[in-house]
């Protein structure tokens, strides 16, 4: 695997700070289910599971894995929806001292065959059929081409010879399989190895351990002050680091209830936030968009809502004022990775002009910079390179290459995220080194001219990225989805920026009028599609 050195100084900090409590993610589903037995853990749509009800099919899981010789150490892939078979899965796996690897729905042949090859799966579960995909035909395509062999479980029947994860449930396990000597031996132990969700060509595979997932997990209900009556709605795949920990690994740290949602639909979550009293939620951008603009809104008691926390997308300081405003709840913007998953935030300590405009302030004890190209500290307000390192950050890339350039020699992440630090500490996010436009030596920040753009009434969404130009190596292009029954075309875009004090070299210089933008399954904008696209458009 490829595990990059922890400094021995800060493996101590964080066990003897208490940050690491070398707890393993199934001690929290057994404490869970000797507390609240009977208590109702998961809400899938119709059907629901007690904590206990998880723990014995996570055990049932496990040995049935254990039976198709999975072996600590080994990784188990699993592609699946939102549904209450997963937690049975995951748990089942950590509960064996494997390593879960979540497969985002979306994925096809070419990035599965990438993910299962480098990973060097031994089983993974799959559905049946999908939001209109055929599973079952897609992997007996896919696992003949792998370069392993590979047990394929299907949430649904048996199908020619993958087997029926109920057929896979119906195993005897109780007198043959003692979990205390061949599971996880601690919690340095490897948990979890996830893709990173498509913002590049190639998916890098991420290393979490039960130390660093489960203290994130711990320090998200302390930074929202969550307790065993709250309700998480988590409408974020859990194959996505966001519904990992708030779906399938938080509520067994709080003792509280998640709710699910697989396919988004803004009125349906409207309807599941007031239904089952949700009082919290992390998702991407879009969702927040969706539920302000749902249709029956008012229809439902949504008073339950606590706090709602947006990241993996950009958001104009606007969204949060009014979210916060008509929801009647605390809305904050989250920065994070799946590297890292919970670097900033800000919560009700902060004055509401610092949720609304900046990305947080650093959830101590992880620790933030910002340095310039020489690697050296930015001045308050100077923007630079956004470098982390905490108690959650993951343990490196599966592909050890990826490491030498990914972090410094004393160990901090390079994010190759753009921002700048006030003076009082708050982060401000502004775009991706790859987001500057190099405009003939004019370095051009998109999310300022972004930004201004949103705040158009017609405009829904809007991206920026670079085009190239024979004169200027590099122009700026405007791709924007716009609001239904709505217009906007490029005399309108420059009338509008006319009304900025901006400078002109900051404007686009070409738009595209597009239906949707091209995301990943957590909302995430794969600008890199974007930029082939325009690329393509004007010729090289």
């Amino acid at each position: 695997m490829g595990l990059r050195p922890l400094s021995k100084e800060l493996k101590e900090q964080y066990v003897n700070r208490g940050y690491w409590k070398n707890k393993i993610v199934s001690d929290y589903v057994d404490k869970s289910a000797k507390l609240f037995p009977d208590r109702v853990a998961v809400i899938d749509e119709d059907r629901s599971a007690t904590y206990k009800e998880i723990e014995e099919k996570s055990l049932r899981c496990a040995a049935g894995l254990y039976q198709l010789g999975v072996r600590r150490g080994d990784v188990v892939s699993f592609q699946l929806p939102n549904i209450l078979e997963a937690f049975y899965i995951y748990h089942g796996i950590a509960r064996l001292g494997a390593i879960a690897n979540p497969i985002v729905p979306i994925y096809r042949g070419k990035e599965l065959r990438f993910i299962l090859n480098q990973a060097k799966s031994k089983v993974i579960f799959i559905p049946d059929f999908y939001r209109n995909h055929d599973y079952v035909s897609m992997y007996e395509s896919i696992t003949g081409q792998l370069s392993h062999s590979i047990k394929t479980i299907v949430i649904g029947d048996d199908i020619g010879h993958f087997t029926s994860f109920k057929t896979f449930m119906e195993n005897d396990w109780e007198n043959h399989v003692d979990f205390t000597s061949i599971g996880p031996q601690n919690a340095d132990d490897l948990l979890l190895l996830l893709y990173t969700s498509g913002t590049t060509a190639n998916p890098k595979g991420a290393l979490h351990s039960h130390n660093t997932i489960l203290y994130d997990a711990k320090y998200i209900m302390d930074w929202f002050r969550l307790n065993e009556r709250d309700v998480i709605f988590n409408p974020s795949p859990i194959t996505h680091i966001t519904g990992i920990l708030c779906a399938l690994n938080m509520p067994f740290v709080l003792g509280g209830k998640v709710v699910l949602q697989d396919r988004w639909d803004p009125d349906h979550a409207v309807e599941n936030i007031g239904k089952h009293h949700c009082s919290f939620m992390i998702f991407a951008t879009p969702f927040l968009q969706g539920i302000l603009s749902s249709p029956i809104r008012n229809k439902f008691d949504l008073s339950s809502l606590r706090y709602i926390c947006c990241g993996g997308a950009d958001m104009p300081s606007s969204m949060i004022d009014r979210a916060s405003k008509e929801l009647n709840c605390t809305v904050v913007r989250q920065y994070g990775a799946t590297e890292l998953p919970s670097a900033t935030c800000t919560n009700l300590d902060d004055l509401p002009e610092k949720r609304s405009a900046s990305d947080g302030r650093w959830m101590s004890p992880t620790e933030g910079r910002v340095v310039d190209d020489r690697g050296e500290l930015c001045p308050a307000g100077t923007q630079g390179e956004i470098q982390w390192r905490g108690p959650d950050m993951f343990l490196g890339y599966l592909d050890q290459t990826l490491n030498e350039d990914s972090f410094t020699e004393d160990g901090w992440f390079k994010t190759g995220d753009l921002g700048y630090m006030d003076k009082e500490g708050y982060i401000y996010i502004t775009g991706r080194i790859k987001d500057i436009i190099n405009r003939g030596g004019e370095k051009i920040s998109v999310k300022e001219i972004e930004d201004i753009i949103y705040e158009h009434p017609a405009i829904k969404e809007v991206v920026i990225v670079g085009m190239p130009d024979p004169t200027f190596v590099e122009k700026a292009c405007a791709f924007v989805v716009v609001h239904e029954g709505q217009k906007f075309d490029w005399d309108e875009m420059i009338r509008y920026l006319g009304t900025y004090e901006i400078a002109k070299q900051k404007y686009p210089e070409r738009l595209e009028i597009i239906s949707e933008l091209p995301k990943t399954a957590s909302g995430k904008i794969q600008k890199y599609i974007l930029r082939q696209q325009i690329k393509e458009i004007v010729g090289g």
